[in-house]
């Protein structure tokens, strides 16, 4: 059971004492600010929804290519941009902004080898340092897609010689050999 003591009694800390909850006493830290404007930095505000993890050449290449790929690129900016409403009504995944093709708000990379190839170095190779097979494809799928995104990483990754190489790999077991059972004893 709990008795509760009054005043001089109670022997509570110094906290629960807090002087300006005395009667009579004037608080002074109504106008007081501790967190003053300039504390705070604004770091990531863009109107864009273009990652910002992708460096200007690479960004570069992609438009590039977007321009010179009739068949993708530019059918699809066309249809985005200029098409009729039955055309455009199973595309609203997909957006045209600052040159480059979106699908669900990451990077579309078009069809073209040696671009696919630019983006798995840049995350795989450049960015982590060879952090093997599935971290590189969650680098890489946090901004960008394409069509097979996860069988070309893998391939990438596997042709990759510093992952061979530097590659834990279990001890192989050899199966044991039977004994011959001796004749004659």
């Amino acid at each position: 059971m709990i008795i509760p003591t009054l005043g001089k009694q109670n022997t509570a800390d110094a906290l629960s004492r807090c002087p300006d909850l005395k009667e009579g006493i004037a608080t002074n830290n109504a106008d007081c600010i501790l967190l003053t404007p300039d504390k705070f930095h604004i770091q990531a505000l863009q109107t864009t929804a273009i990652p910002m993890g992708i460096n200007m050449e690479l960004k570069q290449a992609i438009q590039e290519v977007i321009e010179s790929d009739r068949l993708t690129g530019q059918k699809l900016k066309d249809i985005l941009l200029n098409g009729p409403r039955d055309a455009t009504k199973g595309l609203q995944e997909w957006n045209l902004e600052d040159g480059l093709i979106l699908y669900k708000g990451l990077v579309y990379v078009p069809n073209n080898e040696n671009l696919k190839h630019k983006v798995v170095q840049q995350y795989h190779d450049e960015l982590m340092g060879h952090p093997g097979e599935w971290k590189t494809i969650k680098l890489i799928t946090r901004d960008f897609w394409w069509p097979g995104i996860m069988t070309f990483v893998k391939v990438y990754i596997k042709g990759c010689a510093t992952c061979q190489t530097t590659k834990i790999k279990p001890p192989v077991k050899v199966p044991l050999k039977l004994n011959e059972i001796p004749q004659g004893i």
